[in-house]
C-alpha cells in the first residue's frame, strides 16, 4: 500500500510479483541474518540449521501461492484455504527431513484446527492465525523439551 501511494508500486503482474518476491526476501535474509549473527551463542540454533532451508523452501511456495491468489484475484479466505494444506504438507517434509516430531505433530495440531475452517468458513482468518499460533507454540514446546533433556 506504502508503495503504491508513493507511485513505485502498480497494480499489475510485475508490480504484484516484485512487491511478494520483495518482502519474502527480505524475511528470508533477515533470518538469515538472525541465524548468522546468532549461530554460535545456544543450542536452538543448532537444531534450526538443520531444518531452515526446508523453512525456506516452504516459505517460498507460500509465497508463490500467496502471488498467484493476488495474481488473479482471489478472495484472501480462499488463498488461506489453499495455504492451509501446503503448510501441513510442508511442515511434514520438515518432520521427515529432519527425523523430528515437532514439526509432525505441529502440522497435526494445523491439520485439526484447519477442519474447523469447513464448518466455519467466515473465521478462515482467524482459524488461519490460530493454527499458526499452535504450529508454532506445539515446535517451541518440543523444542524446549528436547533442549532441557539435552542440558540436564
Amino acid at each position: 500500500y506504502i508503495l503504491s501511494q508513493k507511485g513505485i508500486y502498480h497494480d499489475s503482474a510485475k508490480g504484484r510479483a516484485i512487491a511478494v518476491f520483495f518482502f519474502g526476501s527480505v524475511v528470508i535474509a533477515l533470518s538469515e541474518a538472525w541465524f548468522r549473527l546468532n549461530a554460535n551463542k545456544d543450542q536452538l540454533n543448532i537444531a534450526f540449521k538443520k531444518i531452515k532451508h526446508s523453512i525456506y523452501v516452504v516459505l517460498c511456495v507460500i509465497m508463490f501461492a500467496r502471488f498467484l491468489g493476488w495474481q488473479y484475484h482471489n478472495d484472501y479466505k480462499i488463498v488461506l484455504l489453499h495455504e492451509m494444506p501446503l503448510i501441513i504438507l510442508g511442515s511434514m517434509l520438515v518432520s521427515i527431513n529432519t527425523n523430528r516430531k515437532d514439526f509432525f505433530w505441529g502440522a497435526i495440531v494445523f491439520l485439526g484446527i484447519s477442519v474447523f475452517t469447513i464448518f466455519y468458513p467466515s473465521h478462515i482468518g482467524l482459524l488461519y492465525a490460530l493454527a499458526q499460533f499452535n504450529l508454532w507454540l506445539t515446535v517451541s514446546f518440543f523444542w524446549y523439551k528436547d533442549q532441557k533433556q539435552t542440558t540436564i
